[in-house]
């Protein structure tokens, strides 16, 4: 299964629009979540058909700004738990391979204050959640100082927040193949920034149900942000994988007997 987020700064733009027609053609997502739509849902609805995916959910933009648009084929079943401007949580059942999972499509608040109530949030479908669950999208929000090139330097304190969510909501940051920076501002010399905000992670369970899966972040074209797609079955022989600890292995019955018996 492939899923594919982008935060596309109005769908409805022409160099937009092709760029997200030319994604789907390409990679053929069977789910596609997209933020600041910016277009109502009749606009949104025609650009869907024309894409050719069967099901839809919508959070309207705030005037000029925000919206959020989830798209899926027949080939899942997805039930939308809770939508609101900064996120979706749903419930997907793949058909073909016969799983059951959770996803959380996030769109994070540029301002800190915003994306503390986010973290929230998500910590509470964190204790809530039994099934295997992807955490999604754009963040707004860089894991580390090495995240972002150029303009000042990224608030520790927000970083430190960002690192505590993540570690009590129980997520692992999923391996990415691509540019490590999926946002720029489109400035030049002194003024250019970079920062990789897009990103995914998944519980222990869902790493385990999927463990071949892999993020790959495409070209940015029509937005100032990369796309995100996540397969969910990458064949090893087409993508090297070097050797990766998880952290969550600590936590199997016999881990300890097996490194001492190595």
């Amino acid at each position: 299964m492939l899923i594919l987020t982008w935060n596309c700064l109005g769908v409805g733009r022409t160099l937009t629009g092709q760029a997200l027609s030319d994604l789907v053609h390409k990679n053929r997502p069977s789910i596609l979540f997209l933020m600041e739509s910016k277009n109502n849902k009749v606009k949104l609805e025609t650009i869907r058909r024309r894409l050719g995916f069967v099901n839809s959910n919508y959070v309207d933009p705030e005037g000029l700004s925000g919206g959020l648009a989830l798209w899926w084929n027949s080939d899942v079943e997805l039930e939308v738990d809770m939508a609101n401007k900064n996120f979706m949580h749903v419930v997907v059942a793949d058909r073909l391979a016969q799983k059951v999972w959770a996803a959380t499509f996030v769109y994070g608040c540029p301002v800190r204050s915003g994306r503390s109530l986010i973290w929230k949030e998500i910590r509470k479908i964190a204790t809530t959640e039994v099934l295997p669950w992807l955490c999604m999208g754009d963040f707004n929000q860089v894991l580390s100082i090495s995240d972002k090139v150029g303009g000042n330097c990224p608030n520790q304190s927000a970083i430190s927040e960002f690192h505590g969510m993540i570690s009590e909501s129980g997520l692992i940051d999923l391996e990415f193949k691509g540019p490590r920076f999926t946002w720029r501002n489109n400035r030049i010399g002194e003024d250019f920034i970079m920062e990789r905000i897009d990103m995914a992670f998944a519980n222990a369970k869902w790493r385990e149900m999927f463990d071949k899966a892999m993020v790959f972040v495409e070209p940015a074209v029509g937005s100032d942000h990369n796309p995100l797609v996540l397969n969910t079955d990458v064949p090893l022989n087409k993508v090297g994988r070097p050797f990766k600890f998880e952290s969550f292995w600590i936590t199997e019955p016999g881990c300890k007997e097996v490194i001492v018996d190595s």
